[in-house]
C-alpha cells in the first residue's frame, strides 16, 4: 500500500537532487564530455559530427546536451525510488544500476541525434520515445531491487 510517507519522501529525494542538477551543480564539463563522446561515436559510424562545448553539430543539424538529458535524471529517479521504498541495501542497487542507466541514456542520445541528423523531423519523437523506454527501464530495475530484496525494517 502506498502511503503519504512514500509520496513525501519520494518528492524530497527526487526534487532536491533534480533542482541541484538543473540549477546548482557545475555540469558543463560533463555535458561537454558527453557531447564530445557522441561526436566521436557518430563520426565512427558515418555521421559528420563536431562538438563545440555542449553543442553538437551532425550532418548540418545542431543539438545541445543539457543537464536534463545527461542521464542523471534517471539516476536520480532510481535513487528516489530505492530510498523511498523498503529495499534492503539500496546503495548496492544504485551502484549496480546507475552505470546501466547512464549508458542507456548515451545510447538514447546517440539514436536521437543519428536519426535527427538524417531526418530532422524524427529527432524529437525519437528522443521522446526513448525517454519512455528509459523511464520503463528505471521502473523495471527498481522492481527487481524491490521484489528481490525487500527490507523488513522499513515501511514506505
Amino acid at each position: 500500500m502506498v502511503t503519504m510517507h512514500f509520496f513525501i519522501l519520494f518528492a524530497l529525494l527526487f526534487g532536491i537532487p533534480y533542482y541541484l542538477l538543473l540549477y546548482v551543480l557545475p555540469l558543463k564539463p560533463l555535458l561537454e564530455a558527453i557531447a564530445s563522446f557522441l561526436a566521436f561515436a557518430l563520426n565512427a559510424t558515418g555521421f559528420t559530427s563536431t562538438a563545440t562545448g555542449t553543442l553538437l553539430a551532425s550532418n548540418d543539424q545542431l543539438f545541445e546536451i543539457v543537464p536534463s538529458c545527461s542521464g542523471f535524471v534517471m539516476i536520480i529517479l532510481m535513487f528516489a525510488l530505492l530510498y523511498s521504498t523498503p529495499v534492503k541495501k539500496p546503495l548496492r542497487f544504485l551502484a549496480l544500476y546507475a552505470p546501466v542507466l547512464f549508458l542507456f541514456n548515451i545510447y538514447r542520445l546517440y539514436a536521437a541525434i543519428a536519426l535527427g541528423s538524417t531526418w530532422p523531423e524524427l529527432a524529437e519523437p525519437v528522443h521522446f520515445y526513448y525517454w519512455f523506454i528509459d523511464a520503463f527501464l528505471v521502473l523495471f530495475l527498481w522492481f527487481l531491487a524491490f521484489a528481490t530484496n525487500p527490507s523488513k525494517n522499513k515501511t514506505p
